[in-house]
């Protein structure tokens, strides 16, 4: 994740990364005018989807409401290996379930 500091002083900020629930966070981060912060972002997600919306909220130090924000889709696989096969956990859209499938 990567941010520059536009606003002609110094600034202090907050990223948060959600989906559906809080699973990650990054405080603070203080730079100077263009000052910038490029740092690989983790984060966990519960269980396997299709187009999980994952949001990087940036706040501003004191704002209770994001400055700016990322929305990115994310399809996550859940996979485990078993007699030398890779079975896959993928979602269906249109049905809640799971469907397990060998690779």
């Amino acid at each position: 994740m990567g941010a520059v500091n536009h606003e002609y002083g110094p600034g202090e900020y907050r990223v948060e990364s959600k989906a559906d629930y809080t699973i990650g966070a990054l405080n603070p981060i203080a730079l100077d005018h263009e000052g910038k912060f490029d740092k690989p972002v983790k984060f966990s997600l519960l269980e396997p989807g299709q187009n999980i919306k994952v949001e990087f909220l940036l706040y501003r130090k004191g704002d209770g409401d994001p400055y700016r924000s990322l929305h990115l889709p994310i399809t996550y696989y859940l996979c485990q290996q078993n007699h030398g096969m890779l079975f896959c956990q993928r979602f269906q859209p249109g049905n809640s379930g799971h469907q397990v499938s060998g690779v």
